[in-house]
Order: C-alpha cells, then sequence, then structure tokens
C-alpha cells in the first residue's frame, strides 16, 4: 500500500492579494487552453476523426504559447507566495508539467501520421508540399482582451480591422482569436466552435458575453466617478489623470453618450476635485466665477499646467543633501581660541559645534571676522 501523502496547505483567503489572484487565473487559463487540446485530440481519436496538418500545427503554436505563459506566470507567483505555500504552487507546476508532456506526445504522434512515408510505389509519389500555417505580418501587434467590459469596443475594432486586411483562413483568425484572450476572457468560446473552425460563432459568443452596451457604459461612468486624487503637484500625476479621464468620456462619447449639461458638470467637478490643492486654486482663477466651467476648457488648461510643471520639474537644480557632512567633527584648530590669530567677537547664538566638543572641556563659540 503506498504511503500517505501528507495534505498540501491551502493558501488562505486572507494571504492571496490582488496580485496573486490575477495570477492564479491568469495561470488556470493557460492550463486550461492546454486541457481543451487534449480533448479535442482524445476525442477526435475515439470517434476516428481525421485532423489536417494545419489544425495540428495551430494546436502545437497554442500548447507552446501556453507552456510559455504559465511558466511565466508561476515564476511570478513563487516570488510572491509566502514560503508555507510554496509546495503547493510547485505540486501545480508539476501537474501542469505532467499535461504539457502529455499533449506534446499527442500532437507528435498525430505529426507523424502525416510525415510517415507513402505505401505506393515510388513512381506514384508526387511532390506534395506540407501544409501549413500561414503567418503574416499585421503591421502591428496584434491586441489582447482580458474581459474587463469597458476595453471590449477598441479591442473589437482593432482586431477586426487587422483580420480584414489579412488573407489567412477562418481557422487561422480564430486562432489569433483565441490567443487574444487573457484573464477572465480566455476560455469563454466553447469547444464545438473551435473544433468547427466556426470563426463567426466565436465573435457572436463573445459579443453576446461582453458586447453589453449597458454594462460597458457603468464601467467608464464609475471609472469617472473613481478618479485618483492627486497626492502632491507633480505633471506625472497630472497627466496620468487626464488621461484617464478623457479616455473614459471618450469611450462614453462613441457609444452616444453626449456630453452636455449636468453631465459635463459632474464630469468637471468630480475631475477638479482629484487635482492638487494650488492646481485647483490656479484652475479657480482661470475662468469667470459667474459662468460654469466647460470640460473642453478645464482640459485645455490642466494640459498646459501639464506642460508648465514638466518645465520646471526639468530646471529645477538637484540638490544632494550628504547628511554626514553636519556630523564631522571640525578640526581642533579651529576651536580653540588659543589658536586662533585674527580678531574674534564672542557669538550670542547658538553653535553648531557645539555638540562636537567633549564635554569635560569648556569652550567659547567664536565668529571669524
Amino acid at each position: 500500500m503506498p504511503p500517505k501523502k501528507t495534505p498540501v496547505k491551502k493558501v488562505p483567503e486572507a494571504a492571496v492579494d490582488g496580485e496573486l489572484r490575477a495570477l492564479f487565473l491568469n495561470r488556470g487559463a493557460a492550463q486550461r487552453n492546454v486541457s481543451r487540446i487534449q480533448t479535442i485530440l482524445e476525442r477526435a481519436e475515439a470517434d476516428n476523426v481525421e485532423l489536417t496538418s494545419a489544425k495540428i500545427k495551430v494546436y502545437q503554436r497554442s500548447v507552446e504559447n501556453a507552456h510559455t505563459e504559465y511558466t511565466r506566470f508561476h515564476q511570478e507567483t513563487i516570488a510572491l507566495s509566502p514560503p508555507d505555500y510554496l509546495e503547493e504552487q510547485e505540486e501545480c507546476y508539476h501537474k501542469f508539467l505532467d499535461l504539457y508532456e502529455d499533449v506534446s506526445v499527442l500532437l507528435e504522434s498525430w505529426n507523424e501520421k502525416f510525415t510517415a512515408p507513402p505505401t505506393q510505389h515510388p513512381s506514384c509519389v508526387t511532390n506534395q508540399q506540407p501544409i501549413i500555417v500561414q503567418s503574416q505580418s499585421f503591421g502591428a501587434p496584434l491586441p489582447t482582451f482580458d474581459g474587463h467590459y469597458e476595453a471590449w469596443p477598441r479591442f473589437k475594432a482593432m482586431f477586426q480591422d487587422l483580420m480584414q486586411r489579412s488573407s489567412d483562413s477562418d481557422a487561422v483568425k480564430l486562432y489569433h482569436l483565441e490567443n487574444s484572450l487573457k484573464g477572465d476572457a480566455a476560455g469563454v468560446i466553447d469547444l464545438e466552435t473551435l473544433q468547427d473552425n466556426n470563426y463567426q460563432r466565436a465573435w457572436d459568443i463573445l459579443e453576446e458575453r461582453f458586447g453589453n452596451t449597458r454594462v460597458i457604459l457603468e464601467s467608464h461612468i464609475l471609472g469617472l466617478l473613481n478618479l485618483k486624487r492627486m497626492s502632491k503637484r507633480s505633471s506625472k500625476e497630472l497627466r496620468s489623470l487626464i488621461d484617464e479621464c478623457t479616455r473614459h468620456v471618450e469611450n462614453l462619447l462613441k457609444l452616444g453618450q453626449p456630453l452636455s449639461g449636468m453631465s459635463e458638470l459632474l464630469v468637471v467637478t468630480v475631475l477638479t476635485r482629484a487635482l492638487d490643492d494650488q492646481t485647483r486654486e490656479l484652475w479657480e482663477t482661470s475662468f469667470d466665477q459667474t459662468e460654469l466651467p466647460e470640460y473642453e476648457q478645464t482640459i485645455k488648461f490642466l494640459k498646459q499646467r501639464c506642460v508648465i510643471l514638466e518645465r520646471c520639474e526639468s530646471s529645477a537644480p538637484k540638490v544632494s543633501l550628504n547628511p554626514k557632512v553636519s556630523n564631522q567633527k571640525p578640526p581642533a584648530s579651529k576651536l580653540m581660541p588659543s589658536k586662533l590669530s585674527n580678531a574674534v567677537f564672542v557669538s550670542s547664538v547658538n553653535c553648531p559645534w557645539i555638540s562636537a566638543i567633549p564635554k569635560s572641556r569648556s569652550y567659547t563659540c567664536v565668529s571669524i571676522v
């Protein structure tokens, strides 16, 4: 009877912070991708379904990408995990390696079917070219989508624009689409859609899941209401605040929500309340107090203010204070009145050197003229 394994401690809920949670989700998404391909291959063998060489090559690339991502996320997880839970993380990694090796063996067995020598007479052999997955330059990196609703419209527009310029088959486009889904969006496309290479159906699934206009609108509104207040007068923090605000506003405009009336006043109020005190005061004096502030006018002022801060910060002298200098004892020759040859006057102010003089002796602090 094999010895019982010592149960591994589970990471307590309180010990897992937001960063670890994200790493766990990303690592799990990579593992599910490999498991999905394993299921496809095993079903194909059980049902005697022939897979094409192109599909196998796509699956191989997907498995290798998942292995690379899982390894990277695992290393980051190890760096953040408490020492008591490293054993569990290593066990998870070894399980993934077993899965990865099993799927790699299945893929190689399928490759052998395509590369096996023909059984017919040599005179009947033709110069058949191997089928490969077309890989072309899109002129820009493929965008990724992590499941955040507010990022869905931009991802959809960018990805579909790149694919429209591509001459790839639907199978390859579906491969690129699946690999672009990260975090909460990974694994949303069902297995049947992937097996059928149904590119249009995949988009229908994603649109139904993430294309909820109301949820997208609310995410941008909440983003505006939760603008982070500046902690100090800083061009970097001000630039970040401007970018965050304009990003939400521009997305709301694209979704058919005009900025006027009360909505404009609300956005300006939320934005200016996030400013540092000095920038807020300057903004208040930049327009007529009898009129309501405008959004475009406010953004223009803040961008100009940001440029001014950047210039001031870049031209400000860098003062290097060495605390060790003030603690050094001055030479005894400068403290001994008997050694001074110039005229002296007794100083009535506190002398900073007094603390450096031994307590057993008595000296008078003087100023040299």
